[in-house]
């Protein structure tokens, strides 16, 4: 009999912690004192990821590998590890029973009679039942605080950083010197020099600056475009702007902005001058700015930046044609 094991923390804190370690413990413990065979190649692990979703890469790997035949027995620490869905409880274990594979917990006994099986019912309706409560506490709790002038969300704009603070203190944002020259840097390529989107970040990648949020090793031009219309690089940081809505099952939810009258402005450092970031929106909706690639004579193309789109107003490109040289916008 092959064995695999799957484990999953929800959060950072709980990863650094070792909470994830303390489940394969105790799955290695239980395939030892049961005489199991397990191969290291088994082993699928989410660490970091919710169990809202089904959208995990250990989840879908174990679910391949299900598919395919090369596993008999799942062990996982307890239910809500699948998932804090009741639904998705329901989806994955008769989707794991069509493929004949059999699912232990080993916080509860085999579900091998209809009290048991209920009993897998009922702990599948608490977790999600306690999952929908820790979020709306936790979104009641940040719209309060966020009301009082505290910032209190999960991500700062690029530029910033939270300051440390102490125990039941009211968390305050402070400035990153080195990403806030970076930003002072993109908003005076595209107002003084009028360099594009695509232009940004194009050098940004050549100079080996690592973008917001790290995980890649080159700038996307929405990241630039972000940039360049956050309102709180001029001191105004507003929170509850979005909004989650749900869509069909096993999709995550869409995320939408709210009416502008709902968001929550929290003060914060300013990093440019509310002139530039006025010139920064004047010249992204008349699109006068310089192409990722110059072209090598401008002055053949005379109405470069002046020719306009008679439907949405943007600025028309200039070109050349690979057959017969005709120049055109």
């Amino acid at each position: 009999m092959s064995v695999a094991l799957y484990a999953r923390v929800s959060s950072d804190k709980q990863r650094e912690e070792g909470t994830i370690s303390s489940q394969l413990q105790e799955l290695r413990q239980f395939v030892e004192r049961e005489g199991l065979c397990l191969d290291e190649r088994h082993i699928y692990l989410d660490e970091g990821k919710s169990g809202y979703y089904l959208d995990r890469p250990g989840l879908d790997a174990l679910r391949d590998a299900a598919r395919d035949g090369l596993v008999d027995l799942v062990l996982m620490h307890d239910p809500d590890r699948l998932s804090r869905k009741y639904a998705y409880q329901v989806l994955l274990l008769e989707e794991f029973k069509r493929w004949q594979v059999d699912i232990r917990f080993l916080k509860q006994p085999p579900a091998e009679s209809d009290e048991q099986r209920l009993l897998v019912q009922i702990q599948g309706v608490i977790a999600e039942y306690e999952r929908a409560r820790i979020m709306e506490r936790t979104r009641r709790g940040r719209l309060y605080w966020a009301r009082q002038g505290h910032p209190v969300c999960g991500r700062v704009p690029y530029g910033y950083r939270y300051a440390q603070r102490e125990r039941n203190e009211r968390p305050t944002v402070e400035v990153d010197a080195e990403a806030a020259e970076v930003v002072r840097q993109i908003f005076g390529w595209y107002v003084t020099v009028r360099l594009s989107r695509q232009h940004i970040a194009h050098q940004l990648t050549n100079r080996e600056i690592v973008p917001p949020r790290g995980g890649r090793s080159y700038w996307d031009p929405s990241t630039v475009k972000f940039i360049l219309t956050n309102e709180a690089y001029v001191g105004s940081w507003y929170l509850n702007r979005f909004r989650m809505e749900p869509r069909a099952e096993q999709r995550r939810p869409r995320v939408c902005v709210r009416p502008r009258q709902e968001w929550i402005a929290v003060a914060i450092p300013a990093l440019i001058s509310s002139e530039v970031f006025l010139r920064a929106q004047e010249i992204r909706a008349s699109g006068c700015h310089q192409g990722p690639w110059p072209l090598t004579h401008p002055e053949t193309h005379l109405l470069r930046r002046l020719v306009v789109c008679g439907n949405c107003n943007r600025a028309m490109t200039s070109l050349n044609s690979t057959n017969g040289g005709h120049r055109y916008y």
